[in-house]
């Protein structure tokens, strides 16, 4: 989910400067706007707030598997851009018939989500928080194993705690995430904790019921 609700993205770096499309795909193709008008120049910072769509036609990310299909778009507001890990900000992220592919996941995605993000640091420890809250009626399909959810409510969360270039945990929560897959209902709720410190640790708690 997140790679898709991020998507329009790939079209700039870290510091919110546009990056030239052909950079984007190793095959394939991506072109994009801001404020329904041409992108800057390459290199060339976009302001803090405004509107960014990405079309993607089978495009491969360089230098990743990951496989791009589709029309994305996203408003955002953004406090700073100082760097990725203590980026804060709100987006309105919409997709239409979006498709995400990798080895063993093949993902379409319709409908419009809210995202929030919320980097904070206290002395060499970063946390980034994560926040995915998907809209009545957005879809996900999996062609994968043939199935699809359609979301009413709620969302879903990560927390990443980092010393340096070094993750040291992972928050996954849920919270009244609803959705329905086959025509049954359920709701999730809880978190899945992973740490990092002592090598190997996990701590689970969760929940899912049908409605």
């Amino acid at each position: 989910m997140t790679e898709i609700v991020f998507s329009p993205f790939l079209l700039v770096n870290d510091s919110l400067q546009h990056v030239a499309p052909g950079t984007v795909c190793s095959s394939g193709s991506m072109n994009g706007t801001f404020n329904n008008g041409l992108l800057p120049a390459p290199g060339t910072a976009l302001a803090l707030n405004g509107t960014l769509a990405a079309n993607f036609a089978d495009c491969l990310e360089a230098g990743n598997t990951l496989r791009f299909n589709g029309i994305s778009s996203s408003i955002y507001t953004l406090s700073n851009v100082v760097n990725a890990e203590l980026l804060d900000g709100n987006f309105v992220s919409a997709v239409f018939q979006f498709r995400l592919r990798d080895t063993g996941l093949d993902w379409t995605a319709s409908g419009t989500a809210d995202v929030v993000v919320d980097g904070t640091a206290s002395g060499a420890t970063v946390t980034d928080d994560l926040t995915i809250a998907p809209r009545r009626g957005m879809t996900f399909a999996n062609a994968i194993n043939a199935t699809s959810a359609t979301y009413e409510g709620g969302g879903v969360g990560l927390r990443t705690v980092s010393q340096g270039a070094t993750v040291t945990s992972l928050r996954y929560s849920a919270t009244a995430l609803d959705y329905a897959v086959g025509g049954v209902g359920y709701v999730a709720n809880g978190t899945l904790t992973l740490f990092f410190v002592a090598r190997r640790a996990c701590s689970a708690s969760s929940r899912v019921r049908s409605t």
